[in-house]
């Protein structure tokens, strides 16, 4: 009897011990490891902003179907295009019908506007998505995450690096009129020239396109043939030339540069269409083989598939002083540090970020909302470790049509509640990837780019600060835009060009410039604080 007691007393200690250890693990239906996130299934709802080339709905997707699977959550999406997105966000805010989650575009002006509105994250990361918490704690990475008052309030999506992105255009060029010019151009002069050439051999052809309608070919870039630095993602900043900011809007090289493509303009060599034509116009022009050298992301972005092979890319042109320089930033960070976030009315915080980390718990997981489906629509190298983004012949030879409309049709694109980290991102391999031939051309020409002194940090701001800072620099965008059109246009006199230099002092260019300063002797591991 006594041996039984003993046992019986053994048994109740080890249950408790068990029963304090699942409490431990669990609150209520949330598990807070292992999968199913929650014993029986609960939904949250997701404000999603949906990428402009995905016309699937997202509970079709292979990836929301096998997660709600494997972890009994379900997602109420209520998906709203990139163009209304911050409209209604807007609304949603102020009418207070606020979801579990936010899965955006990644605009950091979300987190600063909303800010008062949204969870404290460190704390609920820390102890719902250990894994996640990690990457965001590293110190490089906290201080771009957190925030004047010491919390964090979002959590990064999409791709830590994307090497294609790494220049936002290039020169684009068709072989067989420059084949005919019998070289490429390397300065100023020789483009004229050879502009000049195939005008003369083909009137019907547009020698030099460019359009200010798509974010990877506007004017703007021309500028850097004069070596004038001005980055078409982010007009409104000021250069910086060796930790000084400086404003490329006023550069005495200017006058020069507008003086020169005004002559291309004034010949025909220049497309009369640069300053207002849309991005359809644009890729018609492309589509039916009207332009010799153009500036975009990629050759089928204008042009389409069946042309592309007709297209390579060319070598930054030396300014008319020899220097030779072009917008981009070798590995830059394309990290969506607005991407998700969640409002303090939710109270589904626990199963919400549960979901992160299990979406991020692998790189399979993450390539399966990235992309779609392994074997599919992308595959990991078994012998090399290197994964891939299918090509239409791979998915052809086995058989497999993705639904119409390109690969975000399966998968998120960059807007899905993932996070590849730069590990992941190195160990994709591009050379079995059709973005390969502009990768190669990125690498070679990344020795024109700015040293990373000369590239701003990123950090939440005072929302008021980067309003106030935001209307003026639209100001002196639009001032210069303006300016460059009717220059190329109708001619550059040095009438117009004080006058001009006259609207750019009233709009207090000097003294944005200095703002700019500041913000990046505050900031930048560079600067002088």
């Amino acid at each position: 009897m006594k041996i039984r007691r003993i046992f019986a007393a053994m048994l109740l200690i080890v249950m408790l011990l068990a029963s304090s250890f699942a409490a431990a693990e669990s609150e209520g239906n949330l598990n807070l490891t292992g999968l199913p996130i929650v014993n029986t299934p609960e939904t949250i709802r997701i404000v999603f902003c949906k990428h402009d080339m995905d016309s699937t709905q997202n509970n079709l997707k292979y990836a929301v179907q096998k997660a709600a699977q494997e972890t009994n959550v379900l997602i109420e999406w209520e998906e709203i295009p990139q163009i209304d997105f911050a409209m209604k966000v807007s609304l949603m805010f102020a009418g207070g019908n606020l979801p579990d989650m936010f899965l955006t575009d990644g605009g950091d002006n979300y987190v600063t506007s909303y800010r008062s509105q949204l969870l404290p994250l460190e704390e609920l990361l820390a102890r719902y998505a250990p894994e996640m918490w990690k990457i965001i704690s590293e110190p490089e990475m906290l201080a771009e995450f957190k925030h004047d008052d010491g919390h964090v309030y979002s959590i990064p999506s999409g791709l830590a690096s994307n090497e294609q992105n790494d220049a936002p255009g290039l020169f684009i060029y068709n072989r067989k009129y420059f084949d005919e010019v019998g070289y490429l151009p390397t300065n100023v002069d020789e483009l004229y020239t050879a502009l000049k050439t195939i005008k003369e051999k083909h009137p019907d052809v547009i020698p030099l396109s460019t359009t200010q309608k798509m974010w990877a070919g506007h004017f703007s870039q021309l500028c850097a043939t004069f070596g004038i630095r001005i980055d078409p993602t982010a007009e409104t900043r000021p250069a910086i030339i060796d930790g000084v900011c400086v404003a490329p809007w006023t550069d005495e090289k200017l006058y020069d540069c507008l003086t020169f493509y005004h002559q291309l303009y004034a010949e025909g060599l220049y497309d009369s269409d640069a300053f207002t034509q849309t991005f359809d116009q644009y890729i018609s022009k492309g589509y039916s083989d009207q332009m010799a050298l153009f500036i975009a992301a990629w050759p089928n972005s204008v042009c389409g598939d069946p042309l592309m092979e007709e297209y390579e890319f060319m070598d930054p042109i030396a300014s008319p002083d020899g220097a030779v320089i072009w917008p981009g930033r070798v590995n830059q960070p394309c990290t969506r540090r607005g991407g998700i976030f969640l409002p303090k009315t939710t109270t589904k915080a626990g199963i919400a970020l549960r979901l992160i980390e299990y979406i991020n718990s692998s790189l399979e997981n993450k390539l399966t909302w990235y992309c779609g489906e392994e074997g599919k629509d992308w595959a990991i190298d078994e012998e090399t470790g290197l994964w891939h983004q299918l090509t239409a012949d791979e998915q052809a030879a086995i058989g497999y049509t993705p639904p119409s409309g390109g690969q975000w049709t399966t998968g998120f694109c960059d807007h899905g509640p993932f996070y590849l980290t730069v590990e992941d991102c190195a160990l994709r391999d591009w050379s079995r990837d059709p973005a390969r031939y502009k990768i190669a051309k990125i690498r070679e020409i990344s020795k024109y780019f700015p040293d990373p002194k000369d590239n701003y940090p990123n950090v939440f701001e005072d929302p008021d600060v980067k309003a106030e800072r935001a209307e003026t620099g639209s100001e002196i965008l639009s001032c210069f835009n303006e300016f460059c059109a009717t220059s190329v246009v109708n001619g550059i006199m040095e009438a117009s060009w004080q006058e001009y230099l006259r609207r750019m002092d009233d709009l207090g260019v000097n003294e944005y410039v200095a703002q700019w300063q500041e913000y990046y002797d505050a900031y930048s591991p560079y600067g002088n604080r």
